[in-house]
């Protein structure tokens, strides 16, 4: 039911400015594809012959960032996934795993505001950290920024779980930054943030600008050990 969509996106995976990974049409490897994301609980992409973009990759441990653009300059809505396909009971202390997600982008109102969705697994609680940054990404060069980006955390029925629209230069989550490997905020800037403790199950966090205002911001979401 979704409108608006990007009809044709191109999926390309940086690791330290190189290219490590692209894809601009998920049959090609569709076999892969369809097999990890059966193993990951992915939902079905409807065919070979779409044109959604879908890899799967074996990486050593470090910072990664996956870039969704349209064919021929195209606009849209896409939805990115990143998935952990490691086999359930296989982990060990020292196989790299998923510790935070992020992602980037311009936030509008109404159904454009960012939603960004993970899940816990598992049978224990999960302490996160969720952050939406706009004014502190301004220190990176990144301009019209969303000025005071409010954030929602939500549970699988629509339950609202937590919410923050500043963080306040709070020393506790000054802490959990340091802790986890965030970068600092300022702490008379407007962003947002919390730290949560979830039991298994799926999660949905979401940005929207104060009295609907627009702009660029960052999602997080840090696992905290």
């Amino acid at each position: 039911g979704v409108d608006g969509v990007l009809r044709d996106p191109i999926l390309t995976m940086y690791k330290d400015g190189t290219i490590v990974g692209f894809n601009d049409s998920w049959g090609r490897n569709a076999a892969q594809v369809s097999a990890a994301g059966a193993a990951a609980g992915a939902f079905q992409l409807l065919s070979p012959t779409s044109a959604d973009a879908a890899l799967t990759a074996l990486h050593v441990s470090g910072a990664y960032s996956a870039q969704i653009s349209g064919s021929g300059g195209a606009s849209g809505i896409a939805l990115a996934e990143v998935y952990d396909t490691t086999p359930s009971g296989s982990y060990t202390t020292t196989m790299p795993r998923l510790t935070n997600i992020s992602a980037r982008t311009q936030v509008g109102t109404g159904s454009n505001v960012l939603i960004v969705g993970f899940v816990v697994s598992g049978t224990a609680t999960e302490k996160v950290l969720v952050r939406g940054i706009g004014r502190g990404l301004e220190k990176f060069g990144v301009s019209g920024v969303l000025a005071n980006p409010q954030l929602r955390l939500f549970a699988s029925n629509g339950a609202v779980l937590a919410t923050n629209d500043g963080w306040g230069g709070d020393s506790s989550l000054a802490a959990v930054f340091t802790q986890v490997g965030a970068f600092a905020l300022d702490a008379a800037s407007s962003d947002s943030a919390l730290v949560a403790t979830l039991p298994p199950g799926a999660y949905t966090v979401q940005i929207s600008g104060a009295n609907g205002s627009t702009g660029v911001v960052l999602a997080e979401v840090y696992e905290v050990k």
